[in-house]
């Protein structure tokens, strides 16, 4: 059987090939995980939820959770409740799929619902630990899996979270997920090779996206004649919702169109997740010019069900090695009768 540390790769490696591997392709969306577009149910084959087992009784654990010497349980705590538990089904059906492609009979896959909350993810950890889990997969977002982080090192427990948090890597906890200024990276230089050298953008004003847009000053002043117009940040109310988005992609729209010098100019839109979704409707609906402002984003708007709408006709934005995807999303459809979400392919084993 795999060891260990054979198992812990067969998951790392899909970062390589969903992750790392992107390349450029014309009107093509990790953003982050916390912000990206979560897709409406369809059709789900579901299994049961790993029985909870409270940590203090471990050595009366019910026979189902039983292993013999050879086994290796990995533990996949995911949002199965709450609101984002559409998101945590895919996921869940993905590793279904890797772990049916690995064929190994000896690896338990163990789905815990972390109830959406730090909290919730506290819980599930502990009935991992309870049930003898080797491996922790997730939780899906950087507050969670920081929230387990401590409980985790204290029973020597590897955790892989789905999360671009990359201030995990002070927790020991490895985060896999899809780096914003990965893609910035390699959007703004494609983007530069095309003669374009003046930049906007729009993006959440957290501390969190204060970072990526140091990133993408960085990248710009590494290109003589290239520049950053300006960075529109946006608030978020207390559902994460963001506040007058429309004018923020209307003032980004005018410092564009208003700088001197040849055109057409770079809008970046790096985020994802429901309020991108929105100021894509608000550049519909002002009917920008394409020809003097060319959109740039990232892999989070490449989902079919966003990528149909007008305003993004033209886009350049960074999407994974389409022949990576193929067979994983052809099982995938196979399987559950619908298209993978991009994020999915975090789990699957390509």
């Amino acid at each position: 059987m795999k060891n260990l540390s054979k198992v812990l790769a067969s998951f790392l490696c899909v970062a390589m090939l969903f992750g790392c591997q992107n390349k450029l392709a014309p009107n093509q969306m990790d953003i982050p995980v916390e912000s990206q577009y979560i897709p409406q149910d369809s059709q789900r084959q579901t299994i049961k939820q790993y029985e909870e087992v409270p940590v203090q009784e471990q050595a009366n654990a019910p026979e189902v959770i039983a292993a013999t010497p050879q086994q290796v349980k990995i533990a996949l705590l995911l949002p199965l409740s709450g609101t984002y538990k559409s998101l945590g089904q895919d996921l869940l059906d993905a590793a279904q799929l890797a772990i049916f492609r690995i064929g190994d009979a000896n690896l338990i896959l163990m789905p815990i619902d972390t109830k959406d909350s730090p909290a919730g993810a506290v819980e599930a950890a502990k009935k991992a630990i309870a049930a003898g889990a080797k491996i922790i997969l997730g939780p899906v977002f950087g507050s969670s899996a920081k929230a387990i982080a401590p409980i985790a090192a204290a029973n020597n427990i590897q955790v892989v979270s789905f999360s671009n948090d990359k201030t995990l890597a002070g927790t020991g906890v490895f985060a896999i997920g899809f780096l914003p200024e990965q893609q910035i990276k390699r959007i703004v230089n494609f983007a530069i090779s095309k003669g374009i050298t003046d930049f906007v953008s729009v993006l959440p004003g957290d501390s969190y996206w204060a970072d990526v847009t140091k990133n993408l000053q960085q990248v710009v002043d590494g290109h003589s004649g290239a520049s950053v117009i300006k960075n529109e940040e946006y608030q978020v109310d207390g559902k994460g919702r963001g506040i007058k988005l429309d004018e923020h992609i209307n003032a980004a729209l005018g410092s564009a169109l208003n700088k001197s010098g040849s055109f057409p100019k770079a809008l970046l839109l790096p985020a994802g997740g429901a309020n991108t979704i929105e100021m894509i409707g608000s550049l519909a609906k002002n009917n920008y010019d394409k020809s003097r402002v060319q959109l740039l984003a990232g892999d989070q708007i490449n989902e079919p069900s966003i990528l149909k709408n007008p305003a993004l006709e033209g886009v350049w934005f960074t999407a994974s090695a389409p022949e990576r995807r193929a067979d994983f999303e052809g099982k995938f459809k196979s399987v559950y009768g619908r298209d993978a979400p991009k994020i999915s392919g975090l789990v699957y084993d390509g």
